[in-house]
């Protein structure tokens, strides 16, 4: 029955250790430790928390559908196509976030060919270290690249985002993805408590008044 205890913070010996004024310090000091930890773990799996497809993320649209089926008088289709929603790459297992400074500097439209100076002058505005280009050349480099294209070209990705436009999604997180922050958070908060109920009682308690308190 001895081992339970360990499941009981702070409950072992403490009718004689609640007249002591540093062991009721330690009782609030403990209790406050464990709701910010708490807090901490959610935090902390809210962002590292895999997001894995139809578990604990719903799949909206792909960037190229989306951009696919939009009007071309929409030079650049990435501010509505994020709007509301997070972005990441879908692979076998799961979502990878894209970061939405990538995202900006990304330019897509369902009829590039037909709107391709207004897609560069666009996409030279989303992309600072290429201000100083001349916009014909910009074109120019375009065409080259829509010409070697095997299939229809809707979107001019940054590098950063390591993903093609059919690949790259917008999701959002399901209930079951923050069950499971809560329910690992609330585990390795316990686990916390635990580890600091044996330190506290097994190791600080056990130095200062031995084996049995009450004596």
């Amino acid at each position: 029955m001895r081992f339970l205890n360990i499941f009981f913070p702070f409950k072992k010996q403490r009718s004689f250790l609640n007249e002591k004024l540093w062991h009721r310090f330690s009782i609030v000091s403990f209790a406050v430790c464990v709701v910010l930890c708490f807090f901490f773990n959610c935090y902390w799996l809210n962002n590292i928390m895999p997001e894995r497809p139809f578990l604990n993320v719903s799949i909206k649209y792909n960037l190229k559908d989306y951009t696919k089926s939009s009007s071309s008088e929409i030079i650049n289709t990435i501010a509505s196509f994020t709007d509301g929603y997070r972005v990441g790459c879908l692979t076998k297992t799961k979502v990878k976030p894209i970061p939405s400074y990538v995202m900006n500097k990304t330019v897509c439209n369902s009829d590039i060919p037909s709107k391709i100076r207004s897609v560069a002058r666009t996409f030279i505005k989303s992309n600072p270290s290429i201000i100083k280009a001349n916009e014909d050349q910009v074109v120019s480099d375009m065409e080259k690249m829509i010409a070697e294209d095997k299939e229809t070209r809707y979107c001019f990705i940054n590098q950063g985002a390591n993903c093609t436009s059919d690949k790259i999604v917008a999701y959002e997180r399901n209930i079951i993805f923050y069950l499971e922050v809560f329910f690992a958070s609330f585990g390795l908060t316990y686990l916390f408590a635990l580890i600091i109920h044996v330190m506290y009682f097994n190791g600080l308690i056990f130095i200062l008044y031995g084996a049995d308190i009450e004596k």
